[in-house]
């Protein structure tokens, strides 16, 4: 299973290539310190919201990978 969100930047923003993921590991430190092109948003349940130019992206977060507090893993709803 492939956790890859494959984005390319633009001039006008950032698109989505392909198909986005059911699920996600995210790093920590990764969330921390996002590209600014790409527009995160975490809400009060930890789930995410990637805005990029032709789509929107919504996460819920499923949890630690294997109890490592470095790693997260998230998984499509919309």
């Amino acid at each position: 299973m492939s956790y890859e969100l494959i984005v390319r930047q633009h001039d006008t923003g950032v698109e989505l290539l392909g198909e986005a993921p059911e699920r996600l590991r995210i790093a920590r430190e990764l969330l921390d310190d996002a590209d600014p092109a790409v527009l995160v948003k975490v809400n009060d349940r930890g789930d995410i919201m990637f805005t990029l130019t032709n789509a929107v992206l919504w996460y819920r977060r499923v949890g630690l990978v294997d109890g490592d507090h470095r790693v997260i893993e998230f998984e499509r709803t919309a």
